[in-house]
């Protein structure tokens, strides 16, 4: 299972848009319920350790990423403020960094080994993520479509790859450019982000999103991996209100990818287990997440 990089940074855009749907500003993370721990299990893994989450007081400080054995911490996130705000996310060798207009995210500059790699720009009309321009400063090829460095930008960390041939969908070439642009249209319904446009050299692309009436444990969270559009996949939707039941791809060329997402709930409405099903043309694939708060 490969990761669509469009969608990957789209979803992470819409991730970056939850917040921007309130009127709260945007980088406060402060759920009524924090996530302590997170596991996993999926069709060809058994339920292990996937992540610690440490506080700070009401303030996320880092989360441990762990192996597929739970054993072994592989790399931490940690997380800079000005006063209750995100300002930067660093692990050992990415980090990105948050720049506000009044309430409004203004700008995200990412970087690997302290070389600037992409910036993302975000416009708003009524309040709401209009616009999200991402540019790409050293080019963009499909060659470096798996590569972790593009994880740099902020949003969700489980909504994963939709098949080989999704990257194959991309009209993009296998030389680099000096530079390389993503624009991400979206549209609300509420304070749910219910279809996202991305247009990109050679086409346009667009995902349409269905969700339940319960509370999101994400909103309003960002991270190093929250453009990743496997974190959108599995479901760890950062800008909407509610959380992600359905989301169907539509591609340039009129294919059509489906994903689907089925929830417990705790009794106070948050998630506790959201298992993930990626319908493939020779077997279902599915990812469990289970949530302890």
């Amino acid at each position: 299972m490969n990761k669509f990089k469009v969608f990957t940074l789209l979803l992470g855009v819409l991730l970056l848009a939850s917040a921007t749907s309130c009127k709260k500003k945007d980088g406060v993370y402060s759920p009524s319920k924090k996530i302590q721990k997170v596991y996993h299990s999926s069709t060809i893994m058994d339920k292990t350790l996937h992540q610690v989450w440490n506080w700070d007081g009401k303030l996320l400080a880092s989360i441990d990423y762990y192996s597929s054995n739970s054993d072994t911490v592989v790399w931490t996130e940690r997380f800079t403020y000005d006063g209750n705000r995100f300002v930067r996310v660093d692990n050992i060798q990415e980090s990105a960094i948050y720049e506000y207009d009044g309430n409004h995210l203004k700008s995200v500059k990412n970087y690997y080994h302290d070389n600037l790699e992409t910036t993302t720009v975000f416009e708003y009309k009524g309040g709401k993520l209009d616009k999200a321009t991402i540019t790409y400063l050293h080019g963009y090829k499909k060659s470096e479509a798996s590569h972790p460095r593009l994880s740099v930008l902020p949003f969700p960390s489980e909504f994963t790859a939709i098949i080989d041939k999704c990257n194959a969908k991309l009209a993009i070439g296998n030389e680099p450019k000096s530079e390389y642009v993503l624009t991400y249209q979206f549209s609300w319904d509420g304070d749910n982000v219910v279809k996202i446009v991305a247009t990109y050299d050679g086409g346009t692309s667009s995902v349409a999103l269905q969700y339940d009436n319960k509370k999101n444990p994400y909103r309003g969270f960002m991270d190093l991996w929250s453009w990743e559009l496997d974190e959108l996949e599995e479901g760890d939707n950062y800008v909407s209100k509610n959380n992600v039941t359905n989301m169907t791809f539509t591609y340039s060329d009129g294919d059509t990818e489906v994903s689907s997402f089925i929830y417990q709930y705790d009794s106070d409405n948050y998630p506790t287990m959201r298992t993930t099903y990626y319908p493939d043309d020779q077997y279902q694939y599915q990812y469990t997440m289970y949530y302890e708060y």
